[in-house]
């Protein structure tokens, strides 16, 4: 006998690709990141009823009020991973907005918070409400998914019952709803000083400094390149990788080692880095390259090894 359906966000990871399919919700709707980003929309035309066979597959139970509102919300960011963001400042970055923002991680430790205008809520797990986000946030692991829209965490109280003709005269004062609780909220813990502006490289010929501005990435970042794609890149990849970089995004690939920082690879390469941030892009984006954190995670009440 089938078991109670359940309500959630189901998760599926596999190497180039990752889906979330809202369960428990009458929209049947799934969503799914590949190379051009999201994809949006009813499960039967975007992802098939099993998933591919080397999927990782993972469920966080949320209610069903929410999934219902999260089901057609817009999708943003690249599908990270805990492993490689800092989810403390992708926290900070995300409360301040006019949006309501919900930031599911989903994978071997779940949780959801909502971030929205100067505050950050926390849905599950709910029975870390209570807890400060200094000690939460590092407790969660896995891919991160952000829905951005309007988002109402308050569940109307239902009306009371009328009393039945024939029991008016004995039945007692109907007892007035209670109003919702609200949930505790935590404030996001305050921004770092900002890191001094980091030395400009020089161009190419050696007249003049080029700004070392990465876009998104700082001139100091190492990354790595995922594991055995080196010499198998898919054939789209390269091409818009040749188109940015030319002949010399062979370099950049051999470079993303973790032990070149963004401006050891524009030097090496002699590509400016606003080249060196677009490939690094397509490449992350793809789910090709990851930041470098460390080669070697330490042992629980170990000190943290090199970063």
């Amino acid at each position: 006998m089938a078991g109670p359906a359940r309500t959630g966000i189901a998760h599926y990871a596999w190497p180039g690709g990752l889906a979330v399919v809202f369960e428990g919700s009458g929209a049947e709707v799934a969503a799914v990141f590949g190379l051009g980003g999201w994809e949006h929309g009813p499960r039967r035309l975007i992802f098939p009823a099993e998933a591919p066979p080397e999927a990782a597959a993972s469920f966080l139970a949320l209610p069903a009020a929410l999934v219902d509102q999260l089901a057609w919300q817009r999708f943003s960011g690249g599908a990270l991973h805990t492993d490689f963001v800092f989810l403390d400042r992708l926290v900070r970055r995300l409360t301040p907005g006019t949006d309501d923002v919900v930031l599911l991680v989903l994978g071997r430790s779940p949780g959801a918070l909502l971030c929205s205008r100067g505050r950050v809520t926390v849905i599950e797990p709910a029975a870390a409400a209570d807890e400060p986000l200094t000690l939460l946030l590092p407790s969660l692991s896995g891919w991160i998914v952000v829905i951005s829209g309007k988002v109402s965490l308050e569940v109307a109280a239902p009306p009371p019952e009328k009393p039945r003709p024939q029991q008016q005269a004995a039945a007692a004062p109907p007892v007035p709803p209670r109003a919702p609780v609200p949930p505790r909220v935590q404030p996001p813990a305050p921004e770092p000083a900002p890191a001094a502006p980091p030395v400009p490289l020089a161009s190419p010929d050696g007249q003049k400094p080029v700004p070392a501005t990465f876009g998104r990435f700082v001139p100091d970042a190492r990354f790595v390149l995922a594991s055995g794609a080196a010499g198998r890149l898919p054939p789209e990849v390269a091409t818009r990788l040749a188109a940015i970089a030319g002949d010399a995004w062979v370099g950049l690939v051999g470079l993303l080692d973790g032990a070149h920082t963004l401006q050891d690879i524009a030097s090496s390469t002699a590509l400016t880095a606003d080249r060196v941030a677009e490939a690094l892009d397509v490449l992350v984006a793809s789910k090709l390259a990851f930041r470098y954190v460390s080669r070697t995670r330490p042992q629980a009440g170990a000190p943290a090894g090199p970063r």
